[in-house]
């Protein structure tokens, strides 16, 4: 199979940028990958180890994009509508940007308000990851077997939605495609809010005293598991949290209202009525498994 594209450019060559050219390579989608990072230790790693072909700091006042026919931006939320308004000069009609975010609903809309004629935005959310950060987390088998999402609007030329989709394909993705307020509601509910709770379970412990004893030595494998994201960058969550605040607050009262619901049985000693609760949730859980 021949390459898809003959030059991609990959906006934040961190984990997950570091990521999809190392896959991008493994499959053969892209005849050249451009790396383009404001962090130069990033871009210096990565060119070092093969991962990408070309660095180019985001800082210059000059971005060739030369031959880029499709552009991934994997920057935090926040930051990505600004990048591509700093592209937007040296885009080529035809050009095809897509991003790597978990919020869609702003993002789309910023975007979509920049951009000239005859360039497209597909937005995208790959749901693969982790906690860690840097290109030296990268793996080229984040992809490969994980649900990509995304999210075109009537302004998308099919065409270029085809091209993504098959982009995502070959990298060994299962492709979904929702609308970006659905989106951005599903996303608040299983991702957004396990982040915030995560976060909040970790600085609940370290505020919590026991005769001058660190409660966190005691923590054993179900605590791990469960903060594990409480590892993940707060910048990037700080973005997140922000730009999706709507849909993450109405998650947030939902799980109040459940939690609420579990405290008063508690109190109430309503063994029959927890035990009913949790045997629902495990229920729930093991379809996951």
């Amino acid at each position: 199979m021949g390459f898809l594209f003959n030059k991609i450019a990959i906006v934040g060559v961190g984990m997950i940028g570091g990521s999809l050219a190392m896959a991008i390579k493994k499959k053969g989608i892209a005849r050249e990958i451009l790396g383009i990072d404001i962090d130069r230790k990033n871009l210096d790693e990565a060119k070092k180890s093969g991962i990408i072909d070309y660095a180019l700091n985001f800082k210059s006042k000059t971005i060739e994009l030369q031959k880029v026919r499709l552009i991934i931006v994997a920057t935090p939320v926040r930051s990505i509508p600004r990048a591509i308004e700093k592209l937007s000069p040296w885009l080529d009609e035809g050009t095809i940007i897509t991003d790597t975010g978990s919020v869609k609903g702003s993002v789309v809309k910023d975007i979509e308000d920049i951009l000239q004629k005859g360039v497209f935005f597909i937005g995208g959310h790959p749901i693969a990851g982790s906690e860690l950060s840097g290109v030296k987390s990268a793996s080229g088998d984040l992809f490969a077997g994980a649900k990509i999402i995304l999210t075109p609007t009537g302004k998308n030329s099919s065409p270029a939605l085809r091209k993504v989709k098959e982009f995502w394909t070959r990298l060994g993705s299962k492709v979904i495609l929702m609308k970006p307020k659905e989106h951005d509601r599903v996303f608040a509910a299983v991702s957004h809010l396990p982040h915030i709770l995560a976060f909040s379970l970790v600085n609940t412990l370290s505020e919590l005293h026991f005769n001058n004893q660190n409660p966190f030595k005691f923590a054993g494998e179900g605590f791990k598991d469960f903060t594990r994201i409480a590892q993940s960058n707060p910048s990037m969550w700080h973005d997140i949290v922000l730009e999706n605040k709507d849909q993450i607050l109405d998650s947030m009262d939902h799980f109040m209202s459940t939690f609420e619901k579990i405290k008063s049985l508690i109190e109430k000693s309503e063994g029959k009525k927890i035990r009913k609760e949790f045997s629902k949730a495990q229920k729930l859980r093991k379809k996951l498994s």
